[in-house]
């Protein structure tokens, strides 16, 4: 179970995923942020509750607080 790396690890061998290009987003920064920074992948953190205690900003790559900003992030790719 998350955040173990294992599972990250898991879906990188059945995906075929490289840690290089491999982003995950994910709403719960213990199980989804800090799983995911473990393997080395780049996080999304889709923090709709506005969070604000710095210790939770220190392995988000990027921070968005609604699914339009989401949306509007995923765009500039």
């Amino acid at each position: 179970m998350k955040p173990d790396s294992r599972i990250f690890k898991i879906a990188e061998k059945r995906f075929n995923l490289t840690k290089e290009k491999t982003w995950y987003i994910g709403d719960n920064y213990d199980l989804d942020m800090v799983g995911a920074k473990k393997v080395g992948w780049k996080t999304v953190w889709l923090n709709q509750n506005k969070k604000t205690k710095d210790s939770y900003k220190s392995i988000v790559d990027v921070e968005v607080n609604s699914t339009l900003d989401l949306y509007e992030y995923i765009q500039k790719f």
